[in-house]
C-alpha cells in the first residue's frame, strides 16, 4: 500500500479489501490497455490501407493530367474542356441510338438495307409521291387498327360479362366464407379482451393486497443495512426498467435502482425485498430454508457488519445457508456463530 500512495487502515481486513478494489481498478485498465493495442493495430491497418489507396489514387490522378495535357496540346485546363465536349457528344450518340431501337426495332436491318442500296447505287431517300403514297397507306392502317381495337374491347367486355355470371355463386360462397371468418376473429378479440382485463384486475388486486406489506418490511430491511440512508422501497405501477425506487431523509425524490447508485448497493436492496418475499410468503406456516450464494461481495464493511447482523437475526426463525469463497466473510459469520461447511472443489 505503500508503494501505492495509499494510506494503510489501522485494520489488517480493511487494507485487504483496499488492496482487492485497487487490483481490480488495475486489471480493468490493464483490460482497456490491451483493447486500445488491439484498436491501434486495427487503425494502423487502416491507415495503410488508405494510404496504398491514396497513392493509387495519386497515380491515376497524374495520368489523368497527362492524357488531359496531350488532348489540350498542353494545356490540361483546355484537355478538360475537350474531354468533357466530347463526352456530352458521345451520350448525345448513345441516346441518339438508343431513340432509333425504340422507334425502329429493326434498326440493324435498315442499316444492312441501306448499306448495300449504297453499293449498289441505288437512291434509299423516297421522293414526294412515295412519301404521300406511304402516308395514305398509314391513315388507312389506322383506321383498321382502331376498328379492330374496338372489337377487342367489346370481345373483352363480354368475356368480363360471361365470367362474373359463372362464378356468382363461387363469389358468394367464398363471402360467407368470410363472414365466418370474420365472426370467429371477433369472438377471439373479445374473448382475449376479456382475458386481458381479467388478469389486469387480479394483478392490480394482487398488489393491493401483498405489496404494501412486503414492501414495508423490505424497507425495514434495507434501513436496517443502510443504518437509516434509506428507508423505503417503491414499486413501480407502470412496466419500466428498473422496477424499484428508493427514498431516504436525505433525498427529496425517490432514486432509480440503478447507476449511479453503487452495485453493493442495489445487491442490499435486492436482499432486502427477497427477505421481504419470504417472511410473506411462509407467514403462519412452516418456515422455509434461506439460500444466499454471494450477495456480499461488493458490500462495505459497516453495511455488511449490519448485513451479518440481520442475517443472525433472520436465522433465529429460519435456516440460512450462505454460500460464499471469501475468507473474510466466512470468518465474520463464524463469530456470529455460524456452522463453517467446507465444500471440496473437483480434483
Amino acid at each position: 500500500m505503500e508503494r501505492l500512495g495509499l494510506r494503510l487502515p489501522p485494520e489488517a481486513l480493511a487494507g485487504a479489501y483496499l488492496l482487492e478494489r485497487e487490483l481490480q481498478v488495475a486489471e480493468r485498465r490493464r483490460e482497456e490497455a490491451r483493447v486500445a493495442e488491439r484498436e491501434i493495430t486495427s487503425i494502423e491497418r487502416e491507415r495503410d490501407r488508405v494510404q496504398a489507396e491514396l497513392s493509387a489514387t495519386r497515380e491515376r490522378l497524374e495520368s489523368l493530367r497527362a492524357k488531359l495535357s496531350e488532348l489540350g496540346k498542353g494545356d490540361p485546363e483546355r484537355g478538360l474542356e475537350e474531354a468533357t465536349t466530347r463526352i456530352a457528344a458521345r451520350e448525345t450518340a448513345r441516346q441518339i441510338r438508343t431513340d432509333l431501337k425504340v422507334a425502329h426495332p429493326d434498326l440493324e436491318e435498315l442499316r444492312r438495307k441501306i448499306s448495300e442500296a449504297e453499293q449498289a447505287g441505288e437512291p434509299w431517300v423516297v421522293d414526294d409521291d412515295a412519301l404521300a403514297s406511304a402516308a395514305s397507306k398509314e391513315e388507312d392502317l389506322s383506321d383498321e387498327i382502331e376498328g379492330l381495337r374496338a372489337q377487342a374491347e367489346r370481345l373483352q367486355q363480354e368475356v368480363e360479362h360471361l365470367s362474373r355470371a359463372e362464378t356468382v355463386d363461387q363469389i358468394e360462397g367464398e363471402t360467407l366464407e368470410l363472414r365466418r371468418e370474420l365472426e370467429d376473429v371477433a369472438r377471439e378479440r373479445d374473448r382475449k379482451f376479456v382475458l386481458a382485463s381479467i388478469v389486469r384486475e387480479a394483478d392490480r388486486r394482487f398488489r393491493e393486497e401483498h405489496q404494501p406489506e412486503v414492501m414495508r418490511r423490505a424497507g425495514e430491511y434495507l434501513s436496517v443495512i443502510t443504518a437509516g440512508r434509506y428507508d423505503r422501497i417503491l414499486v413501480r405501477e407502470e412496466e419500466d426498467d428498473p422496477p424499484f425506487l428508493l427514498r431516504g431523509p436525505g433525498y427529496p425524490h425517490a432514486l432509480p435502482v440503478e447507476e449511479p447508485i453503487s452495485t453493493g448497493t442495489r445487491e442490499q436492496v435486492y436482499l432486502a425485498v427477497r427477505l421481504a418475499i419470504v417472511d410473506h410468503l411462509d407467514a403462519h406456516h412452516e418456515r422455509l430454508p434461506l439460500f444466499i450464494d454471494e450477495a456480499f461481495v461488493n458490500w462495505d464493511r459497516s453495511r455488511w457488519s449490519r448485513g451479518a447482523e440481520l442475517l443472525e437475526r433472520v436465522s433465529r426463525s429460519r435456516q440460512v445457508f450462505v454460500f460464499t469463497c471469501h475468507e473474510p466473510i466466512v470468518l465474520s459469520l463464524e463469530g456470529r456463530g455460524a456452522r463453517i461447511l467446507l465444500l471440496e472443489g473437483p480434483s
